[in-house]
């Protein structure tokens, strides 16, 4: 009797995934031992499951990638934030998460990077606008933090207060905030450190804006960069002189005039804007204005006196339930205390 070999069976359908795979078996085994099994086991996924590696990390478990990069090409995706669409890659936690962030990036040495985003004819990198509860309360933010809002803008978290609640400044210039009305916060008629007298050509008065001349607050706050206010000259000497106002860390303001006399007795007044002094944070050098005197008469002199009307200042907002959306003293916050009165 004769042995026949075994007839094959019918075929199975071989799905392409599976020939892929077989072939790429095949095609290891062939190469000989040298070659290994490099591609035994690649990286596969079926259409909507888990990406799976070496045959492990599948489910809910961590997928990692070493010793090389990993670039993703895709376009018209969603993803998933209102608004946002036409991405290559999409991050978000998990439905249901409260606390947790869609991406986070890690550099390493001094030129690495944790995030570099780049695109030669748009925004390098969008805040799509929400909605949450703001100024943010979380003392999870740190400074550098940046929030957009969809009413507010974009604000950047600059420290916390004293209570550990972030303060928040908006990414534009500071604004200008009218006072109620103007607050007369020098008179050299009144200014019994310098006996009253005028100021005279070559000297430097040091005015306090923070004060009017009762000792009461003028309402402009520690946190104003600059002021909007008036000069006026009164009961001048010789035909020509000037004075110039600048902040008061500079010594001794020159060059440029902030209101000009042109003869003896003259009377006028003129507007001004003047950025005031910081200093080391001290509360006695925050707030401060430099005035000078100028004329080619070495007997020039005048009486002046100094109105604030407004400052400049960034609107701070502190996070948290019990916050409010007005002008906050930063500079207050960060280390200086508001002093009960001054002299100039």
């Amino acid at each position: 009797m004769t042995d026949h070999p075994e007839q094959p069976g019918p075929r199975q359908p071989v799905s392409r995934r599976r020939f892929l795979r077989r072939g790429a078996v095949a095609v290891a085994a062939t190469a000989g031992a040298t070659a290994g099994a490099a591609l035994a086991r690649p990286a596969q996924a079926a259409p909507g499951d888990p990406i799976t590696v070496d045959g492990a990390n599948v489910g809910l478990g961590t997928t990692k990638l070493s010793g090389s990069s990993l670039e993703v090409a895709a376009g018209n995706a969603s993803s998933g934030v209102s608004g946002v669409a036409n991405v290559a890659v999409a991050a978000k936690p998990a439905a249901g998460a409260t606390s947790a962030s869609g991406v986070a990036g890690m550099g390493a040495g001094p030129a690495g990077a944790g995030v570099v985003a780049s695109n030669p004819t748009g925004a390098q990198m969008l805040l799509a606008p929400n909605t949450v509860a703001f100024p943010p309360a979380s003392t999870s933010y740190k400074p550098g933090a940046v929030v957009n809002h969809d009413t507010f803008g974009p604000y950047i978290c600059v420290g916390s207060s004293d209570a550990g609640q972030p303060l928040w400044v908006p990414l534009t210039t500071p604004q200008l905030f009218l006072l109620d009305q103007p607050f007369r916060v020098y008179a050299s008629t009144k200014d019994a450190d310098h006996g009253n007298a005028k100021i005279a050509r070559n000297q430097v008065r040091k005015i306090d804006t923070l004060f009017n001349l009762t000792g009461a607050p003028s309402g402009v706050p520690l946190n104003a960069f600059g002021v909007l206010g008036t000069v006026q000259l009164e009961s001048t000497e010789t035909n020509t002189g000037y004075l110039a106002i600048a902040s008061g860390d500079v010594p001794q303001p020159g060059g440029f005039s902030s209101i000009v006399w042109s003869a003896a007795n003259f009377a006028g007044v003129t507007a001004f804007t003047s950025a005031t002094s910081y200093g080391d944070g001290s509360p006695d050098q925050i707030g401060f204005l430099s005035v000078a005197c100028y004329s080619a008469n070495s007997l020039a002199k005048t009486h002046f006196y100094i109105d604030i009307v407004g400052y400049y200042a960034y609107e701070v907002l502190i996070g948290g339930a019990a916050a409010a959306a007005q002008p906050e003293p930063l500079r207050a916050t960060l280390g200086a205390t508001r002093p009960s009165a001054r002299k100039g």
